[in-house]
């Protein structure tokens, strides 16, 4: 499989005023990825068997018109496209965008303990077309739907070794959306509970408040000895939901149960200057249950990287080269009417080999980038990588 992914990431949640992250005039924007892209084609003997394109924005903020009340607002488009190179063969194109509004309240019990309570609402539009192939003939299907959904959500700010610039964010959530074709409804619904890790940034600290310039910064963010965190340093998370459809003849298709968790990490060194190496893990199991099947997954990837940024003055040094090493192992069962067939995957070397009913194939991979690492702070930067 060979592929491309790109990947904007915000490695911080900001507030002008670190004194309470939820006082009056602060903005508190969501860590993880605003923009993605994740392109990959699928090769077997020398011939393209398949093609998947996926593209996703996620943008969230919350604005505290006054102390603990705020109004806070959620985006997310995604656009997920499958080709398939045969003459019996079925395309498949998903579009889906939301806009979620609401209202935040916090409760201040202590200078090192923030609770709070968001509540959201949201409309959006869905699409899929499908492209059907067969016998040389081309059959093309659109669908367009409304959907709207609900954000409800509990949480903390918790001071981290009475540093008020470091907060651990608890939360605990639960999504529901409603998306309604022309013969049925789709509902989906989802509670995650997680932790996240938020900086505080006031203006005297961003370089574009402060009237200082990030590209004359001589902070040594590159040099020896210097160690950093990425955004998904601590992002456990455990998760529950169901996804089922409900036809406008009043009938209802099977419900689908889903549960798991996982955690990601993510740390990094400079051993010499301008030259980091990179560990991050991730570490996931997933169960899907529904009317006569039931599905376990479980994954353990490992992944090392070096980078080497461009040894020069000023802002060219924020350009990078990057090579990593991904390792780890996967596990699925499938469960049939009480029948269990069990198929195991240990993604090291690409092998398979059969044995009572369990095949097992191994793989590993290597891969080759650039990036670019912009500095808003000096203990914050957003970076793009292009892989």
């Amino acid at each position: 499989m060979i592929g491309l992914f790109l990947a904007i990431q915000l490695s911080f949640a900001q507030a002008h005023d670190n004194k309470n992250l939820t006082n009056k005039g602060n903005i508190i924007t969501s860590t993880g990825e605003v923009l993605n892209f994740n392109g990959s084609s699928t090769i077997v003997d020398g011939t393209k068997t398949n093609r998947d394109i996926n593209k996703s924005i996620g943008l969230a903020a919350t604005y505290f018109l006054m102390n603990q009340h705020g109004i806070s607002g959620y985006f997310n488009y995604s656009r997920t496209y499958n080709k398939y190179f045969s003459d019996y063969s079925n395309d498949y194109l998903n579009r889906s965008k939301i806009l979620y509004l609401g209202y935040t309240y916090a409760y201040v019990m202590q200078p090192s303990l923030t609770l709070y309570a968001q509540a959201l609402m949201g409309a959006g539009a869905a699409k899929d077309k499908n492209i059907q192939r067969y016998s040389g003939n081309e059959t093309i299907r659109n669908y367009t739907a409304f959907q709207w959904g609900m954000f409800l959500t509990l949480g903390a700010y918790v001071t981290i070794l009475n540093n008020s610039l470091w907060y651990l964010n608890p939360t605990i959530s639960y999504n529901t959306t409603r998306t309604f074709w022309d013969s049925r409804t789709s509902i989906y619904s989802n509670m995650l509970i997680q932790a996240t890790v938020v900086a505080a940034l006031t203006c005297n600290t961003m370089y574009h408040k402060s009237g200082a310039s990030a590209s004359d910064a001589t902070f040594n963010r590159y040099r020896a000895g210097h160690w950093f965190m990425l955004a998904t340093l601590l992002n456990p998370y455990i998760n529950f939901g169901s996804n089922w459809n409900k036809f406008s003849d009043g009938s209802l298709s099977s419900k689908t149960n889903n549960s798991g968790g996982g955690i990601n990490l993510g740390i990094g060194y400079y051993p010499l200057d301008f030259f980091a190496i990179i560990f991050a893990a991730n570490l996931y199991a997933n169960t899907q249950k529904g009317s006569i099947s039931t599905d376990k997954w479980r994954s353990t990837l490992f992944f090392l990287r070096a980078i080497h940024h461009l040894p020069m003055d000023g802002w060219m040094q924020n350009f990078y080269a990057l090579a990593f090493l991904k390792i780890g192992c996967s596990s699925s069962q499938y469960l049939y009417d009480n029948l269990s067939n069990t198929e195991t995957v240990l993604q090291l070397k690409s092998s398979v080999s059969e044995a009572e009913n369990t095949s097992k194939r191994l793989n590993s991979g290597i891969g080759f980038g650039i990036g670019y690492n912009y500095p808003i702070a000096e203990i914050v930067s957003v970076y793009g990588e292009a892989k």
